[in-house]
């Protein structure tokens, strides 16, 4: 079995999220080498053991995410995962699986379900479609994937020619008509044209997606006990918080505190936020006691 190296992408903003990535690889086992492609001198200065960056020098304003397959196909290594900077490992066995699953078939994470006939799938065939689309209903995530360098590099040369001719270098969420997740899209333009021989999955409750916390799927999952990873998908980072939201942190946000507060991490950055935020994430007395009291004047006013 081949080497397993973990990519991920940052900018400034989200380092305490690749800070708790980091160090949530390490609580589980994974002691293979973690390459951060970083998008400013912030994100390029970190450094910890088994830990490198890489610089990607783009235009400012250039969205991280469409730059997904630019990384990989610029790296020299066997077998690849590629996680975001906003997710946390959570399961001993998880890199240690993807690390066999990759040598059958590249691994997608299952987002959810669009009808063969949805509109975006024709779209996606008339700008991105080279051969005859399959009856396909399965949407992928592009926050977690996996596979081998060089038996991908032709899946990932197309994604990384359709971000650079379809989208904007800009575009975000919802900027672009045809592709309003960008780099996402682009990624189900090419898988849509897979049969399932030719893709590994994981779907919920096999890992979790904060923004999405009930699904259809979370009956049913081949890890026991807890979820691959948690997903923070939504733009309200714990990082970022001023003030403590009216409830209680979710699952992404604990495994978050717990990775980077109380002690020293494999990653060299600090995480500085609001004591009462931090008081919250905790889920101290007084933090629990302020949820409750901002639910209680959200409801009178």
């Amino acid at each position: 079995m081949g080497e397993l190296t973990v990519f991920t992408i940052t900018s400034e903003g989200y380092i305490p999220g690749v800070v708790a990535l980091v160090d949530s690889l390490r609580a589980h086992g994974f002691d293979g080498p973690i390459c951060i492609g970083a998008m400013d001198a912030a994100s390029e200065a970190l450094h910890g053991s088994g830990v490198r960056t890489t610089r990607l020098d783009e235009p400012e304003g250039t969205f991280s995410s469409n730059l997904k397959p630019k990384l990989l196909l610029s790296q020299n290594c066997e077998k690849f995962l590629f996680l975001d900077a906003d997710i946390v490992v959570s399961h001993d066995r998880f890199t240690e699986r993807i690390a066999d699953w990759v040598d059958t078939a590249p691994v997608f994470a299952v987002e959810g379900l669009i009808a063969p006939t949805d509109y975006r799938r024709h779209v996606w065939e008339r700008l991105a479609g080279e051969q005859d689309r399959r009856e396909r209903c399965i949407y992928y995530n592009a926050g977690m994937f996996a596979g081998i360098l060089q038996r991908e590099r032709s899946l990932l040369r197309r994604w990384k020619r359709l971000n650079e001719t379809v989208l904007d270098p800009a575009d975000r969420h919802f900027d672009n008509e045809d592709f309003r997740l960008p780099d996402q899209d682009t990624l189900n333009a090419i898988l849509q044209e897979r049969s399932h021989r030719e893709i590994i999955s994981l779907q919920p409750p096999d890992w979790r997606s904060e923004a999405i916390p009930h699904s259809p799927f979370l009956h049913v999952g081949g890890f026991r006990g807890e979820a691959a990873f948690l997903h923070c998908t939504t733009s309200e980072k714990p990082w970022l918080l001023d003030t403590i939201p009216p409830r209680q942190p979710n699952p992404y946000e604990r495994a978050w505190i717990d990775h980077v507060d109380g002690g020293s991490t494999p990653i060299s950055h600090e995480v500085s936020l609001p004591f009462g935020v931090r008081r919250w994430l905790s889920e101290n007395m007084d933090g629990r006691i302020a949820v409750k009291f901002k639910q209680l004047r959200n409801r009178f006013t």
